[in-house]
């Protein structure tokens, strides 16, 4: 059978997709790489009717070669070649006339290779036909174009962007408890111990250990939950016995109330919002607005039959995000306030949920499925939904955890890998930028952007932080 043309003239396409990591490595090509490189370049000229419409292969640091072949019927089959001696995740599927014809036309529509080739470990070659002459292209891995993730995603073939790794550094470690919370706009964090003992560390000082402060109205182990105003001043702390506010400048008791509503639910939430002056609250069902400098109760802003999971606040502390249900279930309900009102502007739900946060603005929620390698980004005021590739390390399939940086440019993802990881992206080609291997399984942990710039994660004892003021997309 001879290659043909479509209806509308375009040929058909053999393609040909390789990355060797060996070569990055310093070692030589796998034996899967040299017999396959080039191979179906040479039947293809030889005028062999079997060479496949499609061949794809991008090779990783593990020297695994993830391949895709697709015959001229429209037949898939892609795997996970472990150094030639393994095969794992096998796909099978048939492509319908029309996807055929799209994949032609995607592979029509590539565009040129970057002038500088990249490093070996990021190649991404692209081999093929176009109006019947054979090409060549290398592309960077750092920086795919969409025609080509448009490939993989007609195939269903795996593509992992790279995605370089950096190290975080320790900044503080209490000398007891654990930290409860980071403030956003002061280097200010807050350590809490057992029995009434609580700590406020300066982290531009982090080497010098403050004093004890035995203020707190509860001897506990640990809060339940805490929150701290934007500049450091206040942080209120939740426990099953009742709910407090500690003024951090003065080292004093501001006020204490009685318990959230818990229906022999053990969880609570805070948030701070509304220029710093609202503390809002949930406990088992209901939502509540508090005065944080003299723990008035001055609303009930929601009750509901659902157990209330997520309660968050925007960086400018303008827009209140509440989630009641279990996120890993359906449906999830969600509902939006003006912190400076007591009436929601917005209620939507969603199915199976992993991982949600809302823009620094407010403007936007981005959001993630579980299973679902996608971003969601939801601009709410003007009701719509932007799908975007999640571009996670390979294995991982979801978000956990979403963080904006406070200018918006950035957006830190808690992804299902292991070990447990956050990818930080650039929030205007939403490439993936780098890979913080933070260490900690399970759950994820508690982090939170800086104004400056530092993504601090809260480790039990331990407080750890990555810069990202530097980070830059690679291939630009």
């Amino acid at each position: 059978m001879r290659v043909f043309e479509t209806p509308v003239g375009i040929l058909f396409g053999v393609l040909l997709l390789g990355v060797s990591s060996a070569l990055a490595q310093g070692g030589s090509e796998s034996a899967y790489d040299l017999v396959n490189q080039d191979r179906f370049a040479a039947a293809f000229q030889k005028g062999d009717t079997n060479t496949p419409l499609l061949a794809m292969d991008w090779f990783s640091q593990s020297h695994s070669d993830e391949y895709c072949r697709v015959d001229r019927s429209g037949r898939v089959s892609s795997a996970r070649n472990v150094i030639n001696w393994a095969i794992q995740g096998s796909h099978h599927a048939q492509l319908s006339q029309t996807n055929i014809e799209l994949l032609v036309a995607t592979m029509n529509a590539l565009p040129p290779p970057p002038k500088a080739a990249p490093p070996p470990e990021r190649w991404l070659v692209v081999q093929g036909i176009q109006t019947n002459k054979w090409f060549k292209n290398t592309y960077d891995r750092a920086n795919i174009p969409e025609a080509v993730e448009k490939l993989y995603e007609i195939t269903g073939a795996s593509l992992v962007w790279f995605i370089p790794k950096v190290n975080g550094r320790q900044i503080a470690r209490a000398g007891f408890g654990r930290f409860a919370c980071v403030a956003n706009e002061a280097p200010i964090a807050v350590s809490v111990g057992e029995e009434r003992t609580v700590q406020v560390w300066n982290l531009e000082a982090p080497n010098k250990v403050p004093p004890v402060l035995n203020i707190l109205p509860y001897e506990v182990r640990s809060w339940e939950a805490s929150a701290i105003a934007p500049d450091g001043s206040i942080v209120a702390a939740a426990r099953s016995s009742g709910l407090c506010g500690v003024d951090l400048r003065t080292g004093k008791l501001l006020w204490q109330a009685g318990p959230l509503d818990s229906d022999d639910y053990n969880g609570k939430l805070l948030a701070v919002g509304n220029k710093g002056r609202s503390l809002f609250t949930a406990g088992a069902h209901n939502i509540e607005r508090w005065d944080i400098e003299t723990g008035q109760r001055l609303a009930l802003l929601a009750t509901n039959s659902m157990i209330v999971q997520f309660l968050s606040t925007s960086h400018d502390g303008s827009i209140l995000l509440a989630g009641a249900g279990r996120f890993n279930s359906s449906p999830s309900l969600f509902t939006l306030w003006d912190t400076s009102k007591n009436e929601p502007v917005l209620e939507f739900a969603e199915l199976n949920l992993s991982g949600i946060s809302i823009s620094p603005d407010g403007r936007q929620i981005a959001f993630s499925v579980f299973g679902r390698k996608t971003l969601y980004i939801y601009d709410w005021r003007a009701g719509h939904i932007r799908e975007v590739p999640l571009r996670c390390p390979y294995a991982a399939s979801s978000a956990y955890a979403l963080y904006w940086s406070p200018d918006g440019k950035l957006l830190a993802a808690n992804v299902n890998t292991y070990q447990n990881a956050i990818v930080i992206y650039d929030t205007t080609a939403w490439k993936p930028l780098a890979q913080w291997d933070c260490g900690a399984l399970g759950p994820p942990l508690s982090y939170v952007f800086t104004k400056s710039g530092l993504l601090v994660q809260l480790r039990g004892a331990e407080l750890d932080g990555l810069d990202t003021t530097g980070l830059k997309a690679l291939g630009d």
